[in-house]
């Protein structure tokens, strides 16, 4: 398997969308839990749209900045951090809903 060095931009970036994955997931149970939290994101728009604005925003943010800095980790290990982010993400939505 190729393990490569990644650029400072791909490494920052991917990093950023392991956090935004993670961000997403407790953003939509802290609204789903938080009445007013979500109130408060419903005065500004659709409460989805508000959210997608926001971790898009993080993911932005957090990119720019991690991108900034050099990192000695290796593609394989991204792709393979990004697909458990993902996976927890998606179970604990999963489990949250079930038993909401």
């Amino acid at each position: 398997m190729d393990n490569s060095r990644l650029s400072r931009s791909s490494a920052g970036y991917t990093i950023a969308a392991i956090v935004a994955i993670l961000f997403s997931t407790a953003l939509t149970i802290a609204k789903e839990s938080y009445t007013p939290l979500l109130a408060a994101m419903k005065s500004i728009s659709h409460h989805w749209t508000v959210h997608g604005v926001i971790v898009l925003a993080v993911f932005l943010i957090l990119g720019a900045l991690l991108s900034r800095r050099s990192w000695n980790i290796g593609g394989m290990m991204l792709a393979s951090t990004v697909f458990i982010s993902t996976a927890i993400s998606g179970f604990a939505l999963l489990f949250f809903f079930l038993t909401l």
